[in-house]
């Protein structure tokens, strides 16, 4: 008994880790579908700074496939440097890069390498980030994860029926007397 309830006991917890990392690559999937990022060096001045994300946003909204193209202010990169970096006064103090949210319209995916030289021409040093390439490998890993304990558990259910018909054999072949009497007996 102390065997099978080992095997379950593993088997319960290979179930609820398959069960998590399931659940947490599914939320991941759903949070970078259809988002992308375009990344502006800082800019020497303010004018030309915006200049240059109207055309990038313009160039953005034009393209089939892009259902929504807005810059992120100021404030909002800096929260997201913050952890690193600091508070408000370190980040007041650097030249952050300009960020363009892109939403994308999964049914119609834009040509990304045509977008890419797209925004080269019209923001040199322009980057287009789309956060899907960047975390297919990890994905790709997650289910691999995955994958290795379906087949864990597998082996141990596998084992656990093994282990209880070679007991369960073992205890009436002991037993292989008083059986064939009450075989005899009827």
């Amino acid at each position: 008994p102390w065997i099978v309830a080992l095997m379950v006991y593993l088997a319960g917890l290979a179930l609820a880790g398959m069960l998590l990392l399931d659940a947490a690559l599914g939320d991941w999937n759903r949070g970078l579908n259809g988002v992308m990022t375009v990344e502006l060096p800082p800019a020497a001045n303010a004018k030309d700074g915006a200049e240059e994300i109207k055309l990038v946003v313009a160039v953005l909204q034009a393209t089939p496939g892009v259902a929504h193209a807005a810059q992120l202010p100021r404030e909002a990169v800096a929260k997201l440097v913050e952890p690193w970096l600091g508070g408000d006064e370190a980040v007041g103090q650097l030249a952050l890069p300009r960020l363009i949210d892109v939403r994308i319209d999964v049914a119609h995916r834009p040509d990304f390498e045509d977008l890419r030289a797209k925004l080269a021409n019209a923001a040199p040093g322009a980057m287009l980030d789309d956060a899907r390439q960047r975390f297919d490998r990890l994905f790709d890993l997650g289910r691999s994860v995955e994958v290795t304990a379906a087949v864990i558990l597998l082996l141990i259910v596998i084992a656990a029926v093994l282990t209880t018909v070679f007991t369960t054999r073992a205890g009436l072949a002991v037993q292989q007397n008083v059986i064939e009497i009450l075989h005899i007996l009827g």
